[in-house]
């Protein structure tokens, strides 16, 4: 009887640590995937993101346009390369200078992302969502907003990392 006492509480023991180890973590990083935002007024809002590596190493790609509603002529677009991104559980924070628009004053101007992927539907914000200019705003790197906007149609994936800490 003894000896079931000890098995189970050695069984016990290592389940114990496993529940407390980090689950589904990434080696690195991650942000991909693209979708369009819901908008009452109809307006056509696309973000992209293709993102990896952490912190100041991440590298890849965002993109994102705005069509219709409030933006005058028409609206715009921007791309870029990712320059840093950090990912925990389901949410995302990334920046990115912006290396080709069609909007004046923003070429060259770092912006922030982050998407929250674990909600649903899924949610994203951006570094210009309280009415800032991103042509006279200075971003941190790995600094947005919080994931104020709603996802209508396609999404996120993110790979949640743990830095061990």
């Amino acid at each position: 009887m003894l000896t079931v006492g000890i098995v189970l509480t050695a069984v016990c023991g290592v389940t114990a640590a496993a529940d407390e180890a980090p689950q589904n973590t990434a080696r690195e990083p991650g942000l991909t995937g693209a979708a369009k935002l819901y908008r009452k007024a109809g307006d056509d809002i696309r973000f992209t993101f293709d993102a990896h590596g952490l912190a100041g190493k991440a590298h890849g790609t965002f993109g994102f346009s705005h069509h219709g509603g409030n933006v005058g002529a028409g609206g715009g677009y921007a791309t870029g390369r990712v320059d840093c991104l950090l990912s925990g559980g389901t949410v995302a924070v990334a920046t990115g200078v912006i290396t080709r628009t069609d909007i004046s004053g923003w070429a060259g101007r770092r912006v922030g992302f982050t998407v929250d992927a674990g909600t649903h539907p899924q949610r994203l914000g951006y570094s210009w969502a309280a009415g800032g200019d991103p042509a006279t705003m200075d971003v941190a790197p790995c600094l947005s907003s919080a994931p104020i906007e709603t996802v209508q149609d396609g999404g996120f994936t993110v790979a949640p990392f743990d830095p061990g800490l």
